[in-house]
């Protein structure tokens, strides 16, 4: 792996740990803490970084995170532009919060990149989502882009 790839995806998992932290030793009351993925399939995720694919390592970088956060941690997972090119609406819940984790990895190694990148209108939809649930949340996004 090289110089660019590894940075790209020591910056990925630090920001996700950084955000997550916080969440993972201590519960809330309700509805437990959680982490709402949310990644990036739009159509620049075929861009590279040093000769390997964006959407590569970005699926990387969440399989890992999936992977490594505690059981006591419910994990959600949201994708957006993976389904239809040039659709801004293409945003769709992959794995509610509290999914197992092989079924989160396993809906993470389908994606592909092909689609928009609708950053604000998946942002609300996650909101949204959270604003019915009891507990504390991270969102953690995964992207490469500019709104579109």
């Amino acid at each position: 792996m090289n110089k660019s790839t590894r940075s790209f995806l020591i910056l990925a998992i630090c920001a996700s740990l950084f955000l997550a932290a916080p969440l993972i030793p201590a519960q809330a009351s309700g509805g437990g803490t959680g982490i709402l993925l949310i990644l990036d399939c739009s159509g620049s995720m075929w861009g590279r970084v040093e000769g390997k694919a964006k959407i590569t390592i970005a699926k990387q970088v969440t399989q890992e995170l999936i992977k490594d956060v505690p059981d006591n941690v419910q994990l959600g997972l949201m994708a957006y532009g993976h389904r239809k090119k040039g659709d801004c609406k293409d945003i769709q819940m992959m794995g509610q919060l509290g999914a197992s984790k092989d079924e989160l990895a396993g809906a993470v190694k389908s994606l592909n990149a092909r689609g928009k990148t609708p950053i604000a209108d998946s942002l609300l939809k996650a909101g949204e989502l959270l604003a019915q649930r009891e507990g504390a949340t991270t969102l953690v996004l995964v992207s490469d882009g500019l709104e579109t």
